[in-house]
């Protein structure tokens, strides 16, 4: 990385001319054949994101050729340059690969631009796959330069003493995602270490908090009021709400930060591969969102109301999925005794029949999502699905959607039976028959045992290497401390051999310590 921020820091240098000299293409071309190398595993690939890779590497971009007064060095310094930037957009395509990088990259270049992007593959080592992007690259007007260039500087991860933002006491460090509701950022409190994803609401937005003033201010109200009952809930696999405050013409909301993708991405990923999600992946996903509803349902009385594959996020590491937790409880809503809860609200393809019907619904509402939700695991897709939302609808409240099937044998094993029974029972319609997340839980008790068997090896084997860690640590402070004393021992003895150099009587302090130890004895 620090070759490559070298070079971009040569381009700040001189923003005019945008020019590498000739002798350094080479070098980079070099280091972005490594990065790319690196981005083909996921962690490597997040480690690159966070020392800033992708804004790095996207500057190079803006490079033009050094130029001379002999044409034919300048044409060969020239395919040089352009050489470069299809290394370049190689290894951004290698970490576009990557789930949780993509909606980073949907930001950063025009449509027509990103859709040759994507059309290059997944992890395609072949250069020439990148010359078209290369030359729809070049035909950009200075308008969309500046806006590809504006975008990298959205993404940059920011750096201490880097004259960093701060809003109500945190630390912005890097913008993690942008939509049609607003902006989430990666942050740390001003005082401490620990990141949060940090949610900013633009006031503005009518749709969310209204149009007069008065609206507004009940508006922010509201929602404060809806993050106070949230953060409440502690759960491991529910993503913990924090606070909420307003600043200026914004709203923020600070939550626990997750490292990964949601399951949508996930879904997504696995479709452009030609792959099916492996039955242990499910069942993990799954049993994860029962323990987490049960504890909604049950213990705060909340309704989630808006459970989806994008609300559901999947951490990642080398062992595969793990850490999955629920979360955008923007929709979600305390359900008091005496009161049913009754509004149109979610995703309609996701949402329970009784909700399109706009009669009173439960926490079953969540059950049938979550069948929903099971169901795209399955299949890749979800069970009701359209352009007409009415036809959607119809679908939604007949039950009508074809019973999930095995993949392809080229795409991974058949599942269960009892997965696909599951998905059924999920999916009752009427709600009086369709089963509560207990229920739920019961039916899947032997998933339920065995994931909490896993559970227990993994603390098990988590707990001994911490152990192990731990001793290693003791000894290493032991070791130290005795080289320390040795060190003493040594800077003593030299010391006292300085002494007899300048007069004294080394032969008095043996002597005498001989007839102490004499004594002693």
């Amino acid at each position: 990385m620090a070759l490559v921020g070298a070079a971009v820091r040569e381009l700040a240098s001189n923003p005019t001319h945008n020019c590498l000299p000739p002798g350094r293409v080479t070098e980079l071309q070099l280091t972005a054949t490594c990065l790319t190398r690196l981005a083909e595993h996921d962690e490597c690939s997040a480690q690159i994101r966070a020392c800033n890779g992708v804004t790095l590497l996207g500057k190079l971009l803006m490079v033009q050729p050094a130029k001379g007064e002999d044409s034919r060095a300048n044409d060969k310094v020239s395919r040089e340059v352009l050489s470069l930037k299809a290394y370049v957009f190689r290894a951004l395509r290698y970490l576009f690969s990557v789930e949780r990088n993509r909606k980073m990259f949907k930001r950063l270049f025009p449509p027509e631009l990103f859709a040759t992007f994507i059309d290059a593959g997944h992890y395609n080592a072949q250069l020439m796959a990148y010359a078209p992007l290369v030359t729809q690259f070049e035909e950009l007007s200075e308008k969309q330069r500046l806006g590809v260039s504006a975008a990298l500087d959205d993404v940059s991860v920011a750096r201490e003493g880097s004259g960093l933002r701060s809003v109500g006491g945190y630390v912005i460090l890097e913008m993690l995602g942008k939509g049609a509701f607003g902006a989430v950022y990666k942050a740390r409190k001003s005082r401490g270490e620990s990141l949060v994803a940090l949610k900013e609401l633009p006031l503005s937005d009518v749709g969310l908090f209204g149009a007069t003033e008065s609206e507004v201010s009940a508006g922010v109200g509201r929602m404060c009021k809806e993050v106070e009952i949230l953060s409440s809930l502690s759960h491991p696999n529910i993503v913990q709400y924090y606070e909420s405050f307003s600043s200026g013409p914004y709203l923020y909301i600070a939550m626990e930060l997750v490292e990964g993708t949601s399951l949508l991405d996930h879904l997504q990923g696995l479709e452009q591969k030609g792959r099916r999600m492996p039955e242990q992946d499910i069942w993990q996903v799954l049993i994860a969102v029962i323990l987490a509803l049960n504890y909604i349902h049950c213990v705060k009385k909340i309704v989630h109301r808006d459970l989806t594959p994008s609300n559901i996020v999947l951490g990642q590491g080398a062992e595969g999925l793990r850490h999955t937790k629920i979360a955008d409880f923007g929709l979600a809503k305390r359900l008091s005794s005496s009161v049913v809860a009754q509004s149109m609200v979610g995703t309609m393809p996701y949402t329970c029949p009784e909700i399109i019907q706009q009669e009173p619904y439960s926490e079953k509402a969540d059950v049938w999502s979550l069948g929903c939700v099971t169901y795209h695991m399955v299949m890749l897709r979800p069970p009701f699905d359209g352009s007409n939302p009415l036809s959607v609808a119809h679908k939604i409240v007949e039950g009508a959607y074809d019973p999930p099937a095995d993949p392809p044998a080229t795409a991974g094993p058949p599942y269960s039976g009892q997965l696909k029974r599951l998905i059924g029972s999920l999916m009752t319609v009427d709600p009086k028959k369709r089963p509560g997340i207990s229920e739920v839980a019961a039916l899947v008790s032997g998933q339920l045992m065995a994931s909490l068997e896993r559970a227990a090896i993994n603390e098990q084997r988590m707990t001994k290497a911490l152990q192990m860690e731990r001793t290693a640590l003791q000894a290493h402070r032991r070791l130290g401390s005795a080289r320390e004393q040795a060190a003493a021992a040594a800077a003593a003895a030299a010391g006292a051999g300085a002494g007899g150099a300048c007069g004294g009587s080394p032969l008095r302090v043996v002597v005498g310590r001989k007839a102490s130890l004499g004594m002693a004895g």
